[in-house]
């Protein structure tokens, strides 16, 4: 039997109004095989979550409030739209959306009282995805469309990291082999299967999330399931973003950035973890293996792309990430443009071994991540690279130590991060020209650092060059072009 299936993930800033529905429709329609959808919450709303329980914490009831007048408005605009031609799934969905605002209320009352917790928040924050999906499996119902509705916790099954959950992917496929796959294999034509992502639940029943890029680690988690039962001809996974894939750079920042028709898995896994947000290095990482093409391309809608220059219509496949190397020996410059630089120092400690490891542990120890380090050969000079937000607490845990204290010298500088990503880095050639341009810029690197493997090389410059440099980077690598109308 030849059964054939997509995975597909519609992320939040597709779901900002009640015309993403029809979208939703038109995809479907579209699909001719199995589909399982897996759904964020509607754009902003995670965030307006999160920011509750900070008003919580500081028990501060009236901008608290005025945040879930908001999430609750705004749900209630997309029922009202969906809904207010049917009286009766009306009243239905809007007491489903008082119960719920009911419940989340209950549990901000709980966080006042107890005091701020990790499984608070995520329980909390999966309210976005509960509202959202509730919401797109009864428009589904009225339109007639035959699917079966899941929860993030009945199927995800994750260790108890709050807040940046890693699926147990033995357990996981337990469950997804159990109650997900016997359906797709029975009705594998045109049945629609959904999926609240982004959520999970440990393996003691808590709920838990993702993280960053929760919903594609739920999709690619389902879709290597899948390729390990074997009972599948052909699996793919797309991701419906607001943008129709992946560029040579951040189009906000980079002019004539190139839009990417392929890309190998490696080379999204580098700019995933150097700055770029299309996707988290952990989805790529577990469906690599099973050669699972993963698509990224633009949710469908009317508006028009600024500042991109893309070789043909949008409607178009998007951007391929396979394990086949893509079109292009350089593929990407990704940029971060604010992080501290911190420069560890000291004379006395010349050739002692072991001050780096130290440094990393302390700081691992407070889950302080740590990229582009570069070093003296003698330890006597280190410096490495830490987001803008972990800054403040990596000076005070290194300077309350008695021996960096009495010892080192610590100093830190905000900065800019520019990586160079592709296979072909390393080439002699390639650098002159990366240095080049920056000279001619007139910008001096800070630090710079190459990857073992010559996949990318990052180098560090002052917060005010991030964007000249990128550019600069850019034009020696993508010339402009012209767009095909």
């Amino acid at each position: 039997m030849t059964i054939e299936v997509q995975i597909m993930k519609i992320g939040g800033s597709c779901l900002s109004n009640a015309r993403s529905f029809d979208r939703i429709l038109k995809i479907i329609e579209e699909t001719p095989t199995s589909i399982v959808l897996v759904f964020s919450a509607f754009n902003s709303i995670t965030d307006l979550l999160i920011q509750t329980i900070e008003y919580a914490c500081e028990g501060n009831s009236q901008p608290l409030n005025a945040k879930l007048k908001e999430i609750q408005d705004f749900h209630n605009d997309i029922i009202t739209a969906l809904f207010s031609d049917y009286p009766k799934v009306y009243n239905e969905m809007r007491l489903m959306l008082q119960e719920v605002i009911g419940k989340l209320v209950y549990l901000l009352e709980e966080l006042k009282e107890f005091g701020w917790s990790p499984y608070f928040k995520d329980s909390i924050i999966s309210f976005g995805e509960k509202l959202s999906n509730a919401i797109i499996s009864r428009f589904l119902n009225l339109h007639q469309i035959d699917h079966i509705l899941y929860h993030g916790e009945d199927l995800i099954i994750t260790n108890d990291h709050f807040g940046d959950a890693i699926a147990n992917l033995q357990y996981t496929q337990k469950r997804i082999e159990r109650d997900l796959i016997p359906r797709l294999v029975n009705n594998h034509y045109k049945r629609v299967f959904c999926v609240e992502g982004f959520i999970g639940r440990s393996v003691s029943g808590l709920t838990t999330t993702l993280g960053r890029g929760g919903t594609d680690y739920t999709a690619a988690v389902i879709a290597r399931a899948l390729a390990v039962s074997g009972k599948f001809s052909s699996i793919s996974l797309t991701l419906w973003k607001d943008v129709a894939g992946i560029y040579s750079a951040d189009p906000k920042f980079v002019q004539h950035a190139r839009y990417l028709n392929s890309i190998s898995y490696a080379m999204a896994k580098e700019l995933s973890f150097f700055g770029a947000k299309i996707l988290h290095p952990k989805c790529i990482s577990i469906i690599e293996s099973f050669n699972i093409p993963v698509y990224i391309k633009k949710f469908p809608d009317n508006d028009q792309t600024e500042g991109i220059e893309t070789p043909f219509k949008k409607e178009d496949h998007g951007t391929l990430i396979s394990s086949q190397d893509g079109d292009k020996n350089i593929y990407s410059i990704s940029i971060i443009q604010e992080a501290y630089i911190v420069t560890v120092s000291s004379e006395t400690f010349v050739n002692a071994p072991g001050i780096l490891g130290e440094i990393f542990s302390k700081l691992g120890e407070e889950e302080i991540s740590v990229n582009v380090v570069t070093q003296s050969s003698s330890e006597i000079n280190t410096s490495f690279i830490i987001s803008k937000t972990d800054g403040p607490e990596a000076i005070k845990i290194l300077k309350s130590n008695p021996n960096f204290e009495e010892w080192f010298k610590i100093k830190m500088e905000l900065v800019g991060v520019v990586a160079i990503i592709g296979r072909d880095i390393a080439n002699s050639k390639n650098q002159m020209k990366i240095y080049q341009a920056l000279s001619k810029m007139g910008i001096n690197p800070i630090a710079v650092a190459q990857a073992s493997d010559a996949l990318n090389i990052s180098i560090v410059v002052p917060k005010n060059d991030v964007k000249p440099a990128a550019n600069a980077i850019n034009e020696v690598f993508f010339k402009p072009m012209s767009v095909k109308k």
